[in-house]
């Protein structure tokens, strides 16, 4: 007879899909969650500042994409 996957198991299986499905807008979320699951191990608080530093990054990526200038190419 053949093992059946857990509920659990298969939750856990997609989720690597969803920063690729969001091309990385929610990576945070994902790690964090990671964190919130693994808040009885050590390394949680590693993930917890991975968590922020992605979200950091979004929101950094996000300001500076309204700085730039579209009608700017770079070439002098």
């Amino acid at each position: 007879m053949a093992h059946r996957p857990s509920v659990t198991r298969r939750r856990i299986r997609w989720w690597f899909l969803v920063p690729l499905l969001t091309f990385g807008a929610v990576t945070f979320a994902v790690v964090g969650y990671a964190a919130w699951r693994l808040r009885s191990v050590n390394g949680s608080r590693r993930h917890l500042a991975a968590a922020a530093g992605y979200f950091l990054l979004l929101i950094g990526y996000s300001v500076t994409g309204q700085l730039v200038d579209p009608n700017k190419s770079g070439r002098g």
